[in-house]
């Protein structure tokens, strides 16, 4: 089999937006649940119910995680750019059926297969996942062909990686 070869370039706004991806993951959301039943207990557990302080409750967590979460999200993701050199430089990645490999002008890196635990499809790109808050971006653009989309489908499937359309 050919290896797969992909152009690769973040902006900000897809760095962005893949942040707020990997930052409000399932855990995550049960983790605010939580929290949120907890100031509740807490608020109420000696007093008496009080429906203006239920809406007080909701409109600040809703705030929170509505609103300062991802804008401290968004200040990361643009120090995160600023900083990093690797984020802003074009990548190679060339796959095969083994290994990725990553090849830019400060950063190159191979992973195999058996280390990436999520593959999620977005409408222009694809995000290989290593790890928890580790990506790979593989802009569908970056592809030569729609041939190459269509055969990391197949490999993905093949490996038995947790695939996911968002």
């Amino acid at each position: 089999m050919e290896d797969i070869t992909i152009n690769s370039l973040i902006d900000i706004k897809t760095y962005f937006n893949i942040s707020l991806l990997v930052q409000y993951n399932t855990r995550a959301v049960v983790r605010m649940l939580i929290i949120f039943a907890l100031v509740h207990f807490c608020m109420f557990y000696s007093n008496p119910f009080n429906w203006a302080d239920e809406i007080l409750i909701i409109v600040m967590y809703t705030l929170f995680y509505a609103g300062v979460f991802p804008l401290l999200t968004y200040i990361g993701a643009r120090r995160n750019m600023a900083k990093t050199i690797s984020l802003r430089e074009p990548k190679v990645y060339t796959i095969s059926n083994e290994q990725i490999a990553l090849k830019g002008e400060t950063v190159s890196s191979t992973i195999t297969w058996p280390h990436i635990i999520k593959f999620i499809e977005r409408e222009k790109y694809f995000i290989l996942m290593p790890s928890g808050r580790a990506f790979y971006y593989l802009p569908k653009s970056g592809f030569q062909s729609d041939e190459d989309i269509a055969r990391l489908k197949n490999l993905v499937k093949e490996k038995g990686i947790k695939m996911s359309y968002h």
